[in-house]
């Protein structure tokens, strides 16, 4: 365990360095590319070691895309399997009262605020920071090192990294993303979710037909009620029973969500056309088609049509019982003693959707302790991370990195 002044000591020196790097505002939006190159300037300052002992390629049109790779140098040791650690620097645009600016950095009450502080760039921080005090203490891996770092998750991401690393024919075995974090359950014991699989996106959107007409010709069953019927009916069903599965934590299932919904644009005119968007989340063996099936079931009962916008499908659940995802199990107990590792299940959507191919562990997982107040931040207002949690964020990846040269 580190001394108390070594530990305070480091959380200065972390929350500092993730606190500039915050105040770089690194939306991805039309004319903000000078942001982006600001931040890898930034970088380059803050991690000097790993921009000069890694190889950088960038990708995209504006290059903001990062992959940084420590090469394997240890010419008498047999080359391992290559690590993949990945966490990306764009972060969501910061509305509404904030207690302290969104982009602004701020130290205060033991903690770093601003957007991007848990999603993503504090993870970013700890890899990054990671692979800096291993270069300064001589570290030499006995397999390659990757590192990417997307400009564009939060608005979808892209293939050309995965598309490069598997032209290379990059052999990865293990890769880590972003994903749940370590929380305290009951009785203050502490959990680590460990994501080992995403749940998919289908979008429908849900139309109700009539002809309309005059508010005061008042008609039975129109398209909005027969819409709004319809919502509700699957909003009180269960369309996916059977989804969950027993190995892995919470939220297994699929879920349907109705996010937006339009129809007449005055009040006095009943619309032609009622729609609604449905927002599903498909469960691992769940498709898009399996989806619209169990929609229109019923739908046909309201006259409402379904029609698929777009997918993205569920990812593959990546094998607990190998020897990758062992390693982040030893790493997690090693900094969190007595820690209980739990597979689960992302909602939400990462990067590692376009890299699935590439490893066959995937993992996203976040090594540091948030609270639930915290991560309701998340994407909200006054966004904000513990400064004690980088230090354990840090030695998570340091230690992931020193357990596989001893597997």
């Amino acid at each position: 365990m580190m001394e108390c002044d070594e530990r305070s000591a480091r959380e200065r020196a972390y929350s500092e360095k993730l606190a500039r790097m915050i105040r770089v505002r690194t939306v991805q939006e039309p004319g903000n590319a000078r942001s982006f190159e600001d931040f890898h300037d930034l970088l380059e300052e803050l991690f000097p070691a790993v921009f000069e002992r890694c190889e950088l390629k960038m990708f995209g049109s504006d290059g903001g895309s990062l992959l940084f790779c420590w090469r394997f140098a240890c010419a008498d040791e047999e080359k391992q399997p290559a690590l993949l650690l990945m966490s990306h620097q764009d972060v969501v645009d910061a509305e509404g009262p904030w207690t302290h600016e969104p982009f602004g950095g701020e130290i205060a009450e033991g903690r770093v605020w601003g957007r991007g502080a848990l999603d993503i760039k504090g993870n970013l921080l700890c890899i990054l920071q990671a692979l800096e005090e291993l270069i300064e203490a001589g570290f030499s891996p006995t397999f390659d090192i990757y590192v990417a770092s997307s400009d564009c998750e939060e608005i979808g991401g892209n293939d050309l990294v995965p598309s490069y690393l598997n032209e290379q024919q990059a052999d990865i075995d293990l890769l880590v993303d972003e994903g749940p974090c370590v929380v305290r359950g009951e009785g203050g014991s502490l959990i680590a979710q460990v994501a080992v699989a995403e749940k998919g996106q289908a979008i429908f959107k849900c139309s109700a037909f009539g002809p309309g007409g005059h508010a005061m010709n008042v008609g039975k069953n129109t398209p909005l009620v027969r819409l709004g019927a319809f919502m509700a009916e699957v909003d009180a069903a269960n369309l996916f029973e059977g989804d969950a599965r027993p190995d892995l934590l919470d939220a297994s299932g699929t879920t349907v969500a109705f996010t937006m919904a339009g129809a007449s644009s005055v009040p006095n005119v009943v619309p032609r056309e009622a729609w609604a968007v449905c927002d599903v989340r498909l469960a691992p063996g769940r498709t898009a088609e399996s989806a619209r099936e169990a929609l229109e079931t019923i739908a046909k009962r309201h006259d409402v049509e379904v029609t698929l916008d777009k997918s993205t499908p569920p990812s593959p659940v990546s094998d607990t019982s190998g020897h990758a995802y062992a390693q982040v199990e030893r790493a997690i107990s090693s900094v969190y003693p007595g820690a209980e590792p739990r597979a689960v299940l992302l909602s939400g959507g990462t990067d590692t959707k376009h890299f699935t191919e590439v490893a066959p562990c995937c993992i996203r997982f976040t090594p540091m302790l948030f609270s639930a107040e915290q991560t309701a931040t998340i994407h909200g207002i006054d966004e904000n991370i513990d400064c004690a949690a980088l230090p354990f964020g840090v030695d998570f990846f340091k230690t992931l990195i020193e357990e596989r040269m001893s597997r």
